[in-house]
């Protein structure tokens, strides 16, 4: 007997005895898609991605695979220190083809604008948050988002022209003659960073208020020649901050940094009000 008619023999009698012979599975593209997601939600991003990238090739067309699979090439970046150039590349081209087949994907939006925030490529981001305010004006997001930016690239703006003046901390701008100049360029993204988190969505929201907070402080810096603007603008922060004082001290504040987030963290403590202090 022959290897090939003894092969035959085990067969039949493996098939006799009810024994089923295994055969190669072929890829499901939902499965992986949902082991992808679970992998995501996780936060093991490089299995996420192994199964997303599978799903995707088996689905070329499934806007939800490739936008997780965006995700989980950008939360690499969110894990780790910093964003190797293969994972920012890899999910901005995932996001990019969520938004060619649902140029109104809202969450695809947000998630490549805070990619882009994290990448300090700050007009693409405020860019793509305005896409998703456009979207749906009310989602609060999108609107933090815009105004947290207005703020990040105003007061940026702002010290460092004051470095240059050589003014010192407490010092104000508003007699000097620059000050117009510097007005003129830095007050309509105060003005509308103050305008978008005044709405009455994000009245209740602790980091959105200490962001109006510090945009008050900095409408203040920007009262050239006007004493009196200058207080009403310093009251008007005061006030923001004991309301967010008022609101940490009576309701758990939101948590740190998960695995994803689609807007950027409260203000860092160098613009904070102590809210421990009566001042």
């Amino acid at each position: 007997m022959n290897y090939l008619s003894a092969g035959f023999v085990w067969l039949l009698l493996l098939l006799s005895l009810g024994i089923s012979v295994a055969r190669p599975q072929t890829p499901d593209a939902e499965a992986e898609l949902k082991l992808g997601m679970a992998a995501y939600e996780k936060g093991t991003y490089e299995e996420a991605i192994t199964h997303l990238e599978l799903a995707t090739s088996l689905q070329p067309n499934d806007t939800n695979g490739h936008y997780y699979l965006a995700l989980a090439n950008s939360g690499m970046c969110t894990v780790h220190t910093w964003c190797e150039k293969r994972w920012s590349e890899a999910a901005i081209r995932e996001f990019d083809r969520v938004l060619e087949s649902d140029p109104a994907h809202k969450e695809g939006m947000k998630s490549l604008a805070y990619l882009f925030y994290r990448l300090a490529r700050l007009k693409e981001a405020q860019a793509y948050y305005r896409k998703a305010a456009a979207v749906d004006p009310d989602d609060t997001e999108a609107i933090f988002g815009i105004a947290f930016l207005d703020f990040t690239t105003s007061w940026q703006f702002l010290m460092e022209h004051e470095v240059q003046l050589g003014l010192r901390p407490g010092q104000s701008m508003i007699r000097l003659p620059m000050c117009d100049q510097i007005r003129q360029a830095s007050l309509p993204k105060v003005a509308e960073g103050i305008d978008l988190l005044g709405t009455a969505e994000l009245r209740d929201d602790a980091d959105a208020q200490a962001y109006l907070a510090v945009l008050y402080q900095e409408r203040a810096e920007l009262q050239c020649g006007d004493a009196n603007a200058y207080k009403y603008d310093q009251s008007l922060a005061r006030e923001s901050w004991d309301r967010v004082c008022n609101m940490r001290r009576t309701q758990e504040r939101r948590p740190g940094t998960p695995p994803y987030r689609l807007i950027p963290a409260p203000p860092p403590p160098e613009y904070e009000k102590d809210c421990t202090s009566t001042a």
